[in-house]
């Protein structure tokens, strides 16, 4: 089909491959007011205008009562933005494996053990059982992190991933028409997944060429964050780039159920 360019939500412009309505977003005064909390850290404030947060919230277009995993949550900045706008009927896994846990510390318990959301839930999962409830997620998101699916680190307690088994996972998890939704570092064309090792990036295309195979679509992409004056090919740890990354951001929808392999 050929591609449109759609004015979206919030003004935002994104490019769709297949006809999708656009409802009215859900939790969005839900999600300004946790913006906009007096008590919300610095730390917070500032991701919150370098990572777009209010823009790209928007554009997932969360509905109230979705059911929502975050995968590899960190210290769960973006999982509390969507329990926001998914309300108390709705629910949100933070899902972190041992190692993403020991990278983002204590950071994660703070956030929600200060101020306890009753649709929030920590889901510590290994990767090779994550533990989800076929057919049962509305959502999956993953955040800067799809490209460790092909990164390795045994000294540092990273496991090599499995990533076809785990792709089956998530296809697994989500409702016929659910969506996973991936954020990640742009590499040069060209590169494939072989700079995930080295510069913690992966190119676009590669992402897409491994995710269609499990019955998912490609029904909408958005340059919110993209970065023209990033190389594209150093470190995202790098000075010149850290926080400011081109990033992309693919929507993609689970077209059929999925049988296990």
């Amino acid at each position: 089909m050929t591609k449109q360019i759609i004015t979206g939500i919030a003004g935002l412009v994104f490019i769709l491959t297949a006809a999708i309505s656009v409802p009215a977003v859900a939790g969005a005064t839900e999600v300004q007011a946790l913006l906009a909390a007096p008590e919300r850290s610095a730390e917070d404030r500032q991701r919150d205008q370098r990572d777009k947060a209010a823009e790209l919230v928007a554009f997932m277009n969360l509905k109230s009562g979705d059911q929502v995993v975050d995968v590899f949550a960190g210290g769960g900045y973006w999982s509390e933005l969507f329990a926001a706008a998914v309300g108390s009927t709705g629910k949100v896994l933070v899902h972190n494996n041992k190692a993403y846990r020991s990278f983002v510390g204590p950071d994660v318990h703070k956030r929600f053990h200060d101020k306890p959301l009753s649709q929030v839930g920590l889901h510590d999962r290994e990767v090779d059982d994550l533990d989800l409830t076929p057919a049962s997620q509305d959502v999956i998101f993953m955040g800067l992190s799809f490209h460790d699916l092909y990164f390795a680190d045994a000294a540092q307690g990273w496991p090599a991933i499995d990533d076809q088994a785990f792709i089956q996972q998530l296809a697994d998890a989500l409702v016929t028409q659910g969506r996973l939704i991936i954020v990640d570092h742009e590499a040069k064309s060209g590169t494939g997944v072989s700079a995930a090792q080295t510069l913690h990036r992966i190119e676009r295309k590669a992402v897409i060429e491994r995710v269609t195979p499990f019955g998912f679509k490609l029904v909408a992409q958005s340059a919110l964050l993209e970065n023209k004056t990033d190389p594209l090919d150093i470190s995202v740890f790098d000075q010149r780039v850290r926080g400011k990354t081109s990033r992309f951001i693919l929507v993609f929808e689970k077209m059929s159920k999925i049988q296990s392999n």
